[in-house]
Formats: C-alpha cells, sequence, structure tokens
C-alpha cells in the first residue's frame, strides 16, 4: 500500500502539469522470496528471502528503506534498498496478530499497518524505530491502507466491502464508500488525478473512484476469483499481480492490461520503485524582454516518489514566493509581468525533497529598454556670483526620449525649468544640460534632471547649486577735522562688495537718536552705489553726531565703524553772571555780557528789561546806556535810577539766528559810598572770574 505528497513549489506564478515519469522497477513477493523486476531489462532478481507470506510493502524514499508486513512471522520489517548487493532484514516492531496492510509516513516517523486477529481487524501504529506503538483503529475489519500525506488522511479497505478514511490521529472516521463493492484486497492512492484505486479480492476486478468515496468505476473487469492481490500506480499506469502475473494498465487510455511477467510463483504483493528520473531542468536560454512587457521562464521539475518538495525560482540569490504544485513531476512556470531593470539577472530553478534536492542550470535574462537612466554626475556645483554655470545631464534611453526639464526645490517649493524659462539655455532633448546664463543667488537650490520617453519617466539624483559671494566690506576714514557751520562736508565710504551692493545709505547717531540719511534727504548728496560717500551740503550744529555707512547686497548687510562730526557755529552763546546786581541812584552799573562760539559773527546785541509784565528792548542807540555792541555786548548804564531796577537778559544774533542768556537781576536803591565801594568791588571780582573762566573755555575750544 503506497503514500502520496504534494510537490510544494515556489514562484511568481506557478502551474503543474501532468509529465512523463521514468518507471524502472517493480518489486513483488511470493510466499517466501522479495523480487525485483527490472521493467527495463525485463531481468528478475531476489532481493530476500524466508520472508513467509507478505501481503503488503512501501518504500521510504528519505532513509532508503523497504518496509514489508511478514504475515505469519507476525512482525513488520525493513532493508535497506540502496544496498541491493547486501541486504539484510531488520524487524521495526514484532506486531500482536497478523500483520497485512503497512504504510510509511515519512513526515512524522511514523510506521502504520492493519492486522487481523480472530474475527476482527484493527490499525496500529508505531514509529520507525518501532516504538509507542499504539491502536487507531479497532473496529470495521481493515484489511488494506494507504496513506493521503498531504491531506493527512489514512484510507482502508475491508473484507466486508467498504472503504473508509480517518485522520492520522484516529479522528473524524468516515465512510466514503460503505457499500457496493467486494472483499478489498489491496488499495493506492493516485493524488494526481483525485483518484483511489482497488482490487476486489472476490471478483478480481480493478475499480476506481474519486477521492471522497463518489463516481465508483470499473477499470479492468478481472472476471476472477481469489486471485488479485498486488496493487500500485504512477502518474501514468496501474501495476497489479493476478495470481502468477504481474500486469500493467494505462490509466487513460488501454482497456486491457499489459502482461510484464509471468512468475513461477503467485504474487501477494507489488511495490512500485522510480530509480531514475530525480532532475530540475529548464531550457537554456539567453532570453530577453522589452522593458515593461511580460516574459515566462519554465523549469521542470521530476521526483520519482510523491513526496514533499519545495520548487522555487531563484534570482541573483533572492528567493521568489511560494505556491502550491500537486505532482512528482511538474512545470514552474515563473511569469514576470511589466519587467523592469532589476528583473535582469541570473536565474536557477531549486527543488528541495524528502530524499533529494537539485538545481537547474543558470539562465540569463536581459531587460532591455525602459525609463530614461538620468545621471549628473556632480553632487554639488558652485559658482561664482554672476558666471555662467552648467549642470551637465546625462541620459540613457530606449526608446529615445521625447521630453526633458529640470526640476528645481528651495525650501520644498518645485519649480519646472526649461527651455522657455528666461536666464536658461539648454534643458531640452537635443542638449539635457541646464546652463545658467548669470548665476545668482537666488539660483541657490536642489535640481534634478528629468526626462520622459514612451515608457514612463526618469529623474537623476538631486544636485545642489552653490552660488559664492559675501556680505559688502564698509570703511569710512578715522576721523573727521571740525567743521565750521554752514560749510559743505564730505564723509568718505569706500565699499568692497562681490556682488556688487543694491543699496547704500547712512545712519547719524546723536544724543541716543538715530537717524538714517539716503539719496534723497534734504541737505545732502551722494549716498548711491556708485558714490557711497555721505556730501553735507551745508553743515549746521544738528549735524554733528557720530555717523555709519552701510551697504547690502544679496548676501546681506555690511557696514562701517562710527565716524564722529563736530560743526563749529551756530547761535550765538550768550551768558551773564548769575549774581543780584546792587547799585545806588546816579551810579554807574555794568551787567557783563558774554557772547561766545559766535560763527558767523555777531551782527548785532541787544538787552531786554522786564518788568511786571513789560518787556523794552534796550540797545546801543537808547537813551543812558553804553555798550550793547557786538564789540562790547555789557550793558552799561552810567547814571543808575531806582526806577531800573528790573530783570536784563542779553541778545547775540547773527546770521543764523538770535542767541540769548539767563535773565539777571538789578536792583537800585540808595546806599553808602562804603557799600557802593564794597559792591563794585565784588562786582568787579566776579567779572574777572566770569571773564576768566570763559576765556579758558574758549581757549580749550579753539585747541580740541
Amino acid at each position: 500500500m503506497k503514500s502520496t505528497r504534494d510537490l510544494l513549489c515556489k514562484t511568481m506564478v506557478t502551474l503543474c502539469f501532468l509529465g512523463s515519469s521514468y518507471q524502472n522497477t517493480l518489486l513483488f513477493s511470493t510466499n517466501d522470496f522479495i523480487k525485483e523486476f527490472d521493467l527495463d531489462s525485463g531481468n528478475v532478481t531476489v532481493l530476500a528471502s524466508g520472508v513467509d507470506y507478505v501481503f503488503s510493502m512501501d518504500y521510504d524514499y528519505q532513509h532508503g528503506f523497504v518496509y514489508i508486513a511478514r504475515y505469519y512471522q507476525k512482525d513488520i520489517q525493513k532493508f535497506n534498498y540502496t544496498l541491493v548487493e547486501n541486504i539484510t532484514l531488520e524487524t521495526v516492531i514484532v506486531t500482536e496478530y497478523y500483520p497485512v496492510g503497512v504504510a510509511i509516513d515519512p513526515v512524522d516517523y511514523h510506521v502504520y499497518w492493519t492486522e487481523m486477529f480472530s474475527s476482527s481487524r484493527r490499525i496500529r501504529r508505531c514509529n520507525f524505530d518501532g516504538t509507542n506503538p499504539v491502536i487507531i483503529l479497532d473496529e470495521e475489519s481493515p484489511w488494506a491502507i494507504s496513506l493521503d500525506l498531504i491531506n493527512r488522511w489514512i484510507y482502508f479497505g475491508t473484507v466486508i466491502g467498504t472503504i473508509g478514511r480517518l485522520e492520522m490521529n484516529g479522528t473524524s472516521k468516515q465512510n466514503i464508500i460503505p457499500q457496493g463493492i467486494g472483499y478489498v484486497s489491496d488499495l493506492s492512492i493516485d493524488m494526481n488525478l483525485g483518484y483511489i484505486y482497488w482490487l476486489e479480492y472476490d471478483t478480481g476486478d480493478l475499480k476506481s473512484a474519486d477521492i471522497n468515496g463518489s463516481n465508483v468505476n470499473f477499470v479492468f473487469d478481472g472476471n476472477s476469483s481469489n486471485s488479485e492481490h498486488g496493487l500500485d500506480v504512477d502518474d501514468k499506469y496501474i501495476y497489479f499481480s493476478s495470481i502468477k502475473q504481474l500486469l500493467r494498465i494505462n490509466k487513460f487510455h488501454e482497456k486491457e492490461p499489459y502482461v510484464l511477467l509471468n512468475a513461477t510463483e503467485t504474487i501477494y504483493s507489488v511495490l512500485m520503485y522510480k530509480t531514475k528520473g530525480n532532475y530540475v531542468k529548464v531550457q537554456p536560454g539567453p532570453y530577453s524582454v522589452q522593458y515593461s512587457k511580460d516574459i515566462t521562464l519554465i523549469c521542470e521539475i521530476f521526483s520519482n516518489y510523491y513526496q514533499t518538495c519545495s520548487g522555487y525560482w531563484r534570482r541573483d540569490q533572492h528567493d521568489l514566493e511560494y505556491t502550491v504544485c500537486k505532482n512528482a513531476s511538474c512545470q514552474l512556470i515563473l511569469t514576470i509581468s511589466d519587467a523592469t531593470f532589476e528583473d535582469s539577472g541570473q536565474y536557477t530553478c531549486h527543488v528541495e525533497c524528502w530524499t533529494w534536492s537539485g538545481q537547474s542550470a543558470v539562465v540569463n535574462l536581459t531587460v532591455y529598454g525602459g525609463v530614461p537612466i538620468v545621471d549628473v554626475g556632480d553632487t554639488i556645483y558652485s559658482a561664482e556670483y554672476g558666471e555662467k554655470i552648467t549642470l551637465f545631464c546625462n541620459m540613457t534611453s530606449n526608446p529615445p526620449v521625447t521630453k526633458v526639464y529640470w526640476e528645481k526645490v528651495v525650501n520644498d517649493t518645485k519649480n519646472v525649468l526649461n527651455n522657455w524659462t528666461v536666464g536658461i539655455q539648454g534643458a531640452s532633448v537635443d542638449a539635457p544640460s541646464l546652463i545658467i546664463v548669470h548665476s545668482t543667488t537666488a539660483d541657490i537650490g536642489n535640481y534634478t534632471c528629468v526626462a520622459t520617453n514612451g515608457v514612463g519617466t526618469g529623474k537623476s539624483k538631486a544636485t545642489t547649486l552653490e552660488v559664492i559671494g559675501e556680505l559688502p566690506t564698509v570703511s569710512v576714514i578715522s576721523s573727521l577735522t571740525p567743521v565750521k557751520y554752514g560749510e559743505r562736508v564730505n564723509i568718505f565710504c569706500f565699499v568692497n562688495a562681490y556682488p556688487i551692493p543694491t543699496n547704500v545709505y547712512w545712519e547719524k547717531i546723536s544724543n541716543g537718536i538715530t537717524k538714517v540719511i539716503s539719496n534723497g534727504t534734504d541737505g545732502t548728496d551722494g549716498i548711491t552705489v556708485e558714490n557711497p560717500s555721505l556730501i553735507l551740503l551745508h553743515a549746521t550744529d544738528s549735524d554733528s553726531g557720530h555717523y555709519k555707512c552701510f551697504a547690502v547686497n544679496e548676501f546681506g548687510l555690511g557696514y562701517s565703524s562710527s565716524v564722529k562730526l563736530t560743526v563749529i557755529g551756530g547761535l550765538p552763546e550768550v551768558s551773564v553772571p548769575s549774581l543780584t546786581h546792587l547799585t545806588g541812584t546816579g551810579y554807574t552799573i555794568t551787567i557783563t555780557c558774554s557772547v561766545k562760539n559766535a560763527f558767523p559773527d555777531v551782527s548785532s546785541v541787544y538787552w531786554q528789561r522786564y518788568l511786571h509784565g513789560s518787556t523794552t528792548i534796550i540797545r546801543s542807540t537808547s537813551i543812558g546806556i553804553k555798550g550793547v555792541t557786538a564789540e562790547n555786548p555789557s550793558l552799561i548804564i552810567p547814571s543808575a535810577m531806582e526806577s531800573m531796577t528790573s530783570e536784563y537778559t542779553c541778545f547775540a544774533e547773527n546770521s543764523v539766528g538770535t542767541g540769548s542768556s539767563l535773565p539777571a537781576k538789578l536792583t537800585g536803591r540808595k546806599i553808602n559810598k562804603l557799600e557802593v565801594f564794597q559792591k563794585e568791588f565784588k562786582h568787579i571780582v566776579s567779572t574777572l572770574l566770569f571773564y576768566y573762566t570763559h576765556s579758558t573755555t574758549q581757549c580749550l575750544h579753539k585747541y580740541e
């Protein structure tokens, strides 16, 4: 009784087809011998003797052992069929009763058998080494047994004319053919077609049914009784025995069996063994496919035993996907849809089974054509400001390129550049490189060359463009000579900048207040990119302060150190001693007035007398007055009177305007001569001190 197993294949798209196997050897048993029949030569060889009636055999392709059930010896034995010159029987397990059918599960390393005792029969199991024997089924009179290793079912035929199945752990028992057939002497499963085949002992009929027990049919009318025992199948033939004959019938189109051997003894069991045919092969190629088209690679795999095999394609050491193929012989068809350049490479077909593994020869696949391959070469370009720069773009394309443009990305904003873009050359099919005619800071960014053909669009890696320049360097003279009020002043500014400045301006700081001076400010000239110097057309005292020159270009702002400008002159500075003047009636009194920093020169002097809300102007021409001139601005009253008591303020005028002192207070009253002398003495001393102090200050100003 034989077992079957799917071939598991892994490919991207895999289909399995029925193929021709290579039959080589039939093993069969007589009452005392195990013999080998060579299908090619017809020779018969004795492999073992003393077997004492074997009604069933099975083969473990993983380890190379044939298992036999010795009916009258009540044991399961095995021998190494890979060593046919020196076969030795080994006992696996001594059975409790008479063993009939035997089947091997190389997946879980189990031996299953049926055994007969008294009027009942049962199914038992043990490990390959004979340990852990258990009862799987203890009813239904099973005789023949076969395993579906794929779906993990035990199929059994009974002496009462039924066929059932149950899971390998003994559960889920089903009577798939509960009646209508005879005593089942042997049973085999064909997973290629999904059929069950069996022999009926009472009639000699060979029958089949679907794997679920439906559609029972005659394969061959044996027209005999108590004779047929052994049965096995491959993907094309059914092999069975009839008394002393080995027979073969084609599953697809023969109605009568072919006699393979007329033996001298009754044949009780049959085992089909395939010794050759393990192979993996592909058509040598080479293969090529156009980009985005489909291509199919076909691999033929044959295993000489229904066993678990994993078949798969491999590309350059990368295994492709798994799928399922349910035959010992099949084709693995790898269909590559929408081929890309990544599909180019060396392909091999691999198979790994329980008993063998192998691989095909290498075939080469070339994918040609596709989206353009675009390369920009350098990853960083540098250009000086204003320089002409070329960003190179090289393309390989089949089919030819139909469109070229560039993408520029700055701060995640993308702009498309083509041969229509202002300031750009190239960026076309004929000249894909990008030429920037006059590079500026606006050209800084990341650039990608893009090309399109009939297949699709290809892009280069991004390349970065840097535009080199610097902040303006700005300087002014370190110091300025004080200038006179009304003079023209030129404060020189020197700017060194690349790129050239786009704007120039000045700042003046005086008393903590900053004023911006730019081209067009009243009273100035210059302050341009061509002439950044500051020209004050008519200096005034308000122009005094600290000045800085500023220049701006595309890289930023540069500025100079500060330089101080002092403007001498302006309104006359007028002062009188902060004294209360006292005089007697009829005496001469002088209220001293000092005028300094009088540039332009003082043109006139006058005083104001303020009394009881009334103001009186006193000039040099006023009656009873002396002084009050530019040369002598002091107020001299030759003959003071009490009515002259009042507050007096000195004023000096020049072309800029009028300067004034703080008011001085004069008090006139009758006093004695001593008091007048003392008062005049104090006044003389105060006046001397006043003049001394102001003279010293003027000298200091003069030599600043």
